[in-house]
């Protein structure tokens, strides 16, 4: 895999403050079970993922992260420069691995068109 494909240091939201940014300033695109959210900044698409003990277990949350951080991999280089942060909004028992990814695209998709 190279670099450019991965999810390195440089690719991820680090301090409170720069989720808290998001959160409270960006734009909102929601396909359940997930939102996400975009600040737009001029660096290049960097990606925050928030998940509460409310989505389940430490495996289920775990499964979700890896998921979205698969999902972000794919779409980084077509996504418009900006800080993203992707909130699991809902438990996930219910839903298979497919229907995640279908949701993630879809999220994923309008956010790039935005």
């Amino acid at each position: 895999m190279s670099a450019s494909n991965g999810f390195s240091y440089r690719d991820r939201l680090h301090a409170a403050g720069e989720f808290q940014l998001v959160f409270k300033g960006g734009k909102r695109r929601r396909c359940d079970p997930f939102i996400l959210y975009r600040y737009p900044v001029s660096t290049p698409a960097r990606l925050g993922i928030a998940a509460s003990r409310a989505t389940g277990t430490a495996v289920v949350r775990n499964r979700a992260k890896r998921l979205v951080r698969e999902a972000f991999r794919q779409y980084k280089a077509r996504l418009t420069p900006g800080n993203y942060v992707m909130r699991v909004a809902k438990p996930l028992a219910a839903y298979s691995n497919e229907e995640l990814r279908a949701a993630l695209e879809v999220v994923f998709a309008a956010a790039r068109r935005a």
